[in-house]
């Protein structure tokens, strides 16, 4: 059943590898909590490796060490201040409007902002009564912000399908290393045929049980990774 529930929510939706883990987490992971993790490994690592190579893709190779260098002298805990920083550090947008904070409150970030020469952001005035600001980042800065934004909703999805360290081992096999050092970003690409045995699993740690095994697919066949 578990395998059908997902199989037909790739053809009868159209379900892409993302909108198909982002959207059935909840399920997939009742399912594991009856059956054991066995039954949707192949599963499991067929729709996270097409999502770290889809959605997340490669890790940004531009340095932006001064970016994050300037955010941690960056100083003042002020709500706009913070917010300011909240944006250039956690969220993918391109730009910040910081609508209506008045004149004082509009030179005090931008003051704030050009202490630090290598911010990676940019800053323009909205004529507004009362005065506002828009922050802009540098095309660099986005590009890391955005990445940043989707391995952390990876890494979350990564979370909420296993509760210990030992079962995601099960649920991922062999591409235990690959899908979390990409999600971690400790690798910037993993290649599935270069994966590696993962110790404490046994050999057999992903298979159905056996008055199941009639309904075990390849899950490469069935997922449209395009």
């Amino acid at each position: 059943m578990a395998l059908k529930y997902f199989k037909d929510k790739v053809f009868t939706q159209g379900a892409s590898a993302a909108e198909l883990l982002e959207s059935s987490i909840t399920s997939m992971r009742r399912h594991i909590e009856r059956q054991g993790p066995g039954v949707l490994a192949h599963l499991c690592q067929s729709i996270l490796l097409q999502w770290n190579n889809v959605v997340l893709g490669e890790k940004p190779s531009s340095n932006i060490t001064g970016t994050v260098s300037s955010i941690t002298r960056w100083t003042c805990t002020c709500a706009h201040c913070v917010k300011a920083k909240n944006f250039l550090t956690r969220e993918p947008d391109r730009d910040l409007r910081l609508e209506r904070i008045g004149a004082p409150a509009r030179k005090h970030v931008e003051q704030e902002m050009n202490k630090l020469t290598k911010l990676g952001a940019t800053h323009e005035l909205l004529k507004t009564s009362p005065q506002g600001l828009v922050i802009i980042k540098s095309d660099q800065v986005w590009e890391h912000s955005k990445w940043n934004a989707k391995q952390y909703k990876g890494c979350a999805m990564l979370q909420s399908l296993s509760r210990t360290k030992s079962e995601l081992k099960v649920l991922l096999g062999e591409h235990y290393g690959g899908v979390t050092g990409v999600l971690q970003g400790t690798m910037r690409k993993y290649d599935p045929s270069q994966a590696q045995p993962v110790a404490g699993t046994s050999s057999n740690a992903a298979e159905p049980p056996a008055k199941r095994r009639k309904v075990v697919v390849d899950p490469t066949t069935i997922i449209d990774l395009t």
